[in-house]
């Protein structure tokens, strides 16, 4: 039993905080009855009595519901009566069906496309899927992310499905809010700074003719440069706050057809150095916007770096469960000794000389490829600087 409650806390854990568990199983293990017949023969045991996961699952601020392997609805907690309401029956199905799950198009859930039923049917994880849901008593709509996963007790076989519904809602009016936080000190510091700039360049053109001026200018526009460079890492750091904290709204993307879209907005001298190889048809499940960042970060750090008319190869692939985009540059690649350097923020590359940046670019995109189940890598490369996005396939 001990083991068994271990698998439960931990799956409970990687589900709803999106942490592994310890032995990275994506299948929790229960209990193979939930109820108070079962013997408690130490403390261990009592702990996972029925009531006390009940209550523990009660605490936990996202909508989860387990579902025996029959259909019926075992557990339903606290805040999944807060976020749909009461549940229309004991089974599943009704209650699902009755909560009008739609895509985020408008089309309607058919009841073998629910994320509940996936788990239990086919024993696929389902992860962070977006759909509209209404609520049992306001008839309000409630935007949710779905994520399900298979119950299996110790002897791998199908006990039922856990969903976890978390109310999108909040998460992007919590967004809002910080967006127009960031907003606000970011404003509130770069109007000071602007006008610093502009008494430098002021003193600069009334500094006097006929007498030799050149240390006075020379320092002035190491202070203009570096007044510039403060509001340049100011709108950076306020960028990537905001792009940290975004929540993940997925979708299916087709990876070749995604990469045109994000190419038609580069302006056209970047265009013509980039050469897209998109030969497969790989689909992903990915946040469009906060990929198309990433994207736009491994392009700009090619730009960079890379010989000045050289080309920028953009590729896409299929690699077991996950597909590729793959950016490689013709520059002079990146020492062994700053492999991993240029991940951490306010890092910059060894040759990074004259360019403007924060040093936050690589930093953030590695980030949002992890918040994807993803990985940024820099690979071994020949030639260039290469680097690879993974995503697992939709």
């Amino acid at each position: 039993m001990g083991e068994r409650a271990s698998n439960v806390l931990e799956g409970l854990r990687e589900l709803i905080l999106g942490t592994p568990p310890i032995d990275e199983r994506a299948q929790l293990a229960l209990p193979m009855e939930l109820g108070p017949s079962q013997p408690a023969t130490t403390d261990l045991d009592k702990l996972v009595d029925v009531e006390v996961l009940h209550a523990i699952v009660d605490l936990l601020p996202d909508a989860i519901t387990l579902i025996h392997r029959d259909g019926s609805i075992l557990l339903r907690n606290r805040a999944a009566f807060e976020l749909l309401g009461p549940a229309r029956s004991v089974d599943w199905r009704v209650t699902a069906l009755e909560e009008d799950p739609r895509h985020p198009d408008g089309r309607p859930y058919t009841l073998e496309e629910l994320p509940a039923r996936r788990a239990l049917m086919d024993g696929v994880a389902v992860r962070a899927e977006p759909m509209t849901l209404r609520h049992a008593t306001t008839g309000e709509d409630v935007s949710v992310l779905a994520s399900s996963v298979p119950l299996r007790g110790a002897d791998g076989a199908m006990l039922g499905a856990t969903v976890v519904f978390r109310d999108l809602g909040a998460l992007l009016e919590r967004d809002r809010e910080r967006d127009t936080f960031a907003r606000v000190v970011g404003h509130e510091i770069q109007v000071p700074l602007t006008a610093v700039r502009g008494y430098i360049q002021q003193a600069i053109r009334q500094l006097p003719s006929g007498v030799d001026t050149s240390l006075a200018t020379r320092s002035l526009q190491r202070a203009d440069a570096n007044v510039s460079r403060l509001v340049t890492l100011l709108r950076d750091v306020l960028d990537t706050s905001r792009q940290q904290l975004a929540p993940v709204v997925p979708e299916s993307l087709e990876l070749g057809a995604f990469l045109s879209e994000v190419h038609s907005r580069f302006d056209p001298a970047l265009q013509s150095r980039v050469r897209l190889q998109t030969p497969d048809f790989v689909h992903v499940r990915g946040d469009r916007r906060l990929l198309e960042i990433v994207v736009v970060n491994l392009v700009d750090n090619a730009r960079k770096y890379g010989p000045e008319e050289g080309t920028i190869e953009v590729s896409v692939a299929r690699e077991g469960s996950v597909g590729l985009i793959r950016v490689r540059d013709d520059g002079d690649g990146i020492p062994d000794s700053d492999r991993e350097a240029i991940f951490k923020p306010f890092r910059r590359g060894w040759n990074a000389g004259a360019h403007e940046g924060s040093g936050l670019g690589l930093y953030l995109s590695r980030q949002l490829a992890e918040r994807h189940g993803g990985r940024l890598e820099l690979e071994p490369s020949t030639r260039g600087t290469l680097f690879a996005l993974s995503l697992p396939l939709a």
